[in-house]
């Protein structure tokens, strides 16, 4: 379904006037709902690109003009708004009513109580009760612009379906979130893909024989060890064959979280240029809370006794370090 109030749509009939337009021509696609930029302004739209427009039209493709240019469009081409029924009145879509709504809750939380992460991070510690981040992360993210992108509705959908109590999986994302920003990731598309990679990254695992998880990590036979790390693929390939629309981004942060910065993460051991920041992000704090259950070695940990043998480099059994010195600086804030 075409939805995306940037746009309107028109039929090639309405393109008069040529082949020099002063506005860009779009083509949607509806098979991935995707805009894609087919003319410039001012270019020519010469007999071969018109007849390829023809034949995406025929394929279920629709004309597109952005909104902003709908006056330059009527203009330029002596149409009025009458002859254009998408530049018509839009009905409000339930999901932005539903945005008006969640917004609404968001400000009244925040009048009730402001919000301070570093306050609910140490009660959170205290307590051993993360819900209230947690919460705090799903009524943020229940704002998102939800005309956006689709990465950003399937963070919604996801984090009001999901991010409902505090478990093991939710404290990751939860944390995730807020290094995220604490590291000046602020964009909402960014945040989303975030979001989702951290609810989605270890789905792999569903695929990894049940005896792989008996034991530590550290004790773990290589065998055993070899297969437990297939599941980042595993994670992507179970995602990709579901045909859920996710971004590449959000792709490479799922197969990427294991990853070091300095090439000793897996599965392709790469350096930090190459590897996605968000990938870096849930991979610092996946590794904190895998200490926290006693992952590595079987002994549990505090969140805040990980933190400061992170800050202080400490030798512990399977700890580790290379997350980059921009995201161990999110890290070691923590806490302080």
């Amino acid at each position: 379904m075409k939805y995306n109030k940037d746009y309107f749509y028109i039929q090639i009939k309405h393109l008069k006037e040529g082949p020099i337009y002063p506005f860009q021509i779009h083509v949607y696609n509806n098979v991935n709902h995707q805009h894609t930029l087919y003319l410039h302004a001012n270019g020519p739209l010469d007999k071969q690109k018109k007849q390829l427009l023809e034949y995406i039209i025929e394929r279920g493709g629709e004309i597109a003009i952005k909104r902003k240019q709908s006056k330059t469009f009527l203009q330029a081409q002596k149409l009025s708004e009458a002859d254009i029924p998408s530049l018509g009145q839009r009905k409000e879509h339930q999901l932005e009513k539903n945005q008006k709504m969640y917004q609404h809750l968001y400000e009244q939380r925040k009048e009730a109580k402001a919000f301070i992460f570093d306050h609910e991070l140490k009660s959170a510690v205290n307590t051993d009760d993360f819900s209230e981040i947690i919460e705090q992360v799903k009524s943020e993210v229940l704002t998102f612009e939800v005309t956006s992108s689709s990465t950003i509705s399937l963070a919604i959908f996801l984090a009001e379906a999901l991010l409902t109590e505090d478990n093991y999986t939710n404290r990751i994302v939860a944390i995730s979130y807020y290094v995220a920003k604490t590291i000046n990731i602020l964009d909402q598309e960014a945040l989303a893909d975030l979001i989702v990679a951290s609810l989605l990254a270890h789905i792999g695992l569903t695929q990894v024989e049940r005896s792989v998880f008996q034991g530590s990590l550290t004790e773990m036979p290589a065998q055993t060890n070899s297969s437990y790390k297939k599941h980042p693929a595993l994670s992507q390939h179970l995602l990709r064959k579901s045909g859920v629309k996710l971004t590449d981004r959000c792709l490479k942060t799922i197969i990427e979280h294991h990853e070091r910065a300095d090439g000793s993460g897996y599965p392709n051991n790469k350096v930090e240029e190459y590897i996605e920041p968000l990938a870096l992000v849930l991979g610092a704090v996946s590794h904190i809370f895998e200490h926290t259950i006693g992952l590595h070695d079987g002994n549990k940990r505090g969140f805040d006794t990980v933190i400061t043998n992170i800050r202080n480099q400490s030798v512990s059994s399977g700890l580790e370090l290379g997350f980059g010195d921009k995201i161990l600086n999110g890290i070691e804030g923590l806490l302080k």
